[in-house]
């Protein structure tokens, strides 16, 4: 009687981490961010309004690949609506 008990709770302890551990990879997936990524190629200086604009309507500058001495490839990336 004793064995069949702690057999149960066992069961039972198992099936809780099991839930618990679907129910958090569900979670996951929901919160998930999907990213949407923008390139401006411009100079540091006059690119400056498009930066800003950018900057207004939510983009957010991840890196900066320069060409040449002037001019690069500007990425930004902000949060897919």
């Amino acid at each position: 009687m004793k064995n069949k008990l702690i057999y149960a709770v066992l069961i039972l302890v198992i099936g809780v981490m099991i839930f618990i551990q679907m129910s958090n990879q569900s979670s996951l997936a929901k919160d998930k961010i999907i990213w949407e990524y923008k390139t401006i190629y411009a100079s540091a200086n006059s690119g400056v309004g498009e930066f800003n604009k950018a900057g207004d309507e939510g983009w957010e500058l991840v890196t900066i690949q320069q060409v040449n001495e002037n001019y690069g490839y500007y990425i930004f990336k902000r949060s897919k609506k």
